[in-house]
């Protein structure tokens, strides 16, 4: 009878090293292929992060390149070019004043938007007040053609939108006098009431920016700036004095775009980087790691199990 309990005692011993053994294995064997994986995503996210951040770098690299070639004078005539619209015919030359008979065979020369009924409503006096304020225009922004004084027409005497007398008497203060933009800055008073009568912001014809006094003061610094560039490059503006005034401020799209850049690259970034190895909730069977403490839990199964053997062998032996 004792031969047969130390039998069962030395069964249950053997039976319970098999199957701590086998539990130990099958750990290991789940665990391997986790770790596997585990390193070979650390290594593909490492790798996706590096080309992200290298893409990112070159773009933001050739963004910096693009503005860098777009100068603010170059943004400035742009604007006008868009506010003046497309030249159907030469400069109207500002060194003589047309006569109106020149002036109504111009205007029906070619089609510059205005009918030969439309024209004939027009007195000889409007033509040449028209042509006056048109030659200042001129010299305050660019060179325009009919086709733009045709509009200026319209503007004076059909939307009325600019007031001809309050605009003629204006004259006296002439932008192109200056000798820079900073010496207007003294006279930023009077030349808010010169913007304010020929560039009103509803004009029709060449709308103008709304700004405080220390606005404009800014943004003739800001001109004076590219000016004192394009000077030491032996270069003299592409547009007259005002014309830089009636844009909005050119700092705000750089600086948006800068920002979109940088809000852009951080969020890139981020998001890659958030991409990390499978959790620990994973299924074990996809190779992912065991569960937090499961292996510890599987260890006490392993022990009890090893002691409930031992036990029923010695109740065993009691009873016989």
């Amino acid at each position: 009878m004792k031969k047969n309990i130390n039998w069962l005692i030395l069964s249950g011993l053997m039976l319970s090293m098999s199957l701590y053994g086998m539990t130990a294995s099958a750990e290991d064997t789940s665990t391997e292929p986790a770790n596997q994986e585990q390193k070979e995503v650390a290594t593909e996210d490492t790798k996706l992060n590096d080309i992200t951040e290298s893409t990112t770098t070159e773009s933001l690299d050739s963004n910096s390149s693009n503005e860098k070639e777009t100068t603010d004078a170059s943004k400035v005539v742009e604007t006008i070019d868009k506010a003046i619209g497309e030249k159907k015919g030469e400069d109207v030359p500002v060194d003589s004043k047309p006569r109106p008979s020149i002036i109504r065979d111009e205007l029906l020369s070619q089609d510059y938007g205005i009918t030969k009924d439309e024209l004939d409503k027009y007195t000889d006096e409007q033509l040449e007040n028209t042509m006056t304020l048109f030659t200042r225009y001129n010299y305050d922004i660019t060179g325009m053609d009919y086709g733009a004084y045709a509009r200026l027409l319209t503007t004076l005497y059909v939307d009325k939108t600019v007031n001809i007398e309050n605009a003629l008497t204006q004259l006296s203060f002439d932008p192109a006098s200056f000798n820079s933009y900073a010496d207007m800055i003294p006279q930023v008073e009077q030349l808010q009431v010169y913007l304010k009568t020929l560039y009103p912001v509803n004009s029709t014809f060449l709308p103008g920016v709304s700004m405080t006094n220390e606005q404009l003061i800014v943004k003739l610094k800001k001109l004076q700036v590219i000016e004192d560039e394009a000077k030491a490059n032996g270069q003299t503006l592409p547009f007259g004095r005002i014309a830089g005034l009636l844009q909005s401020d050119t700092d705000d799209s750089s600086d948006s775009s800068s920002t979109d850049s940088t809000t852009s690259e951080s969020t890139t970034t981020s998001t890659q980087k958030d991409k990390v190895t499978p959790t620990s909730s994973s299924n074990k069977k996809d190779g992912s790691l065991p569960k937090t403490g499961e292996k510890q839990n599987e260890l006490v199964l392993a022990t009890l199990g090893l002691f409930s053997i031992l036990g029923a062998s010695y109740v065993l032996s009691k009873k016989s």
